[in-house]
């Protein structure tokens, strides 16, 4: 079962890398405050690439 040039300790620390991360998926999406706390940054982000995004800011800070 092993993808195409990983070898099987690589396949093993990516399993239970993967593991931890549903872990603290798990973790995170059943805390109501985390789920907030991560939505309002999520908003924050948006507007970073957003402005980032925008072809007029980019004029404004000299980027064509």
């Amino acid at each position: 079962m092993f993808e195409y040039g990983m070898s099987e300790a690589e396949e093993h620390y990516r399993a239970e890398s993967d593991f931890h991360t549903l872990v603290r998926a798990s973790e995170i999406t059943d805390d109501e405050e985390r789920v907030k706390a991560v939505k309002e940054f999520a908003k924050k982000q948006k507007k970073n690439f957003d402005k980032v995004l925008d072809k007029e800011y980019l004029k404004k800070i000299g980027i064509k």
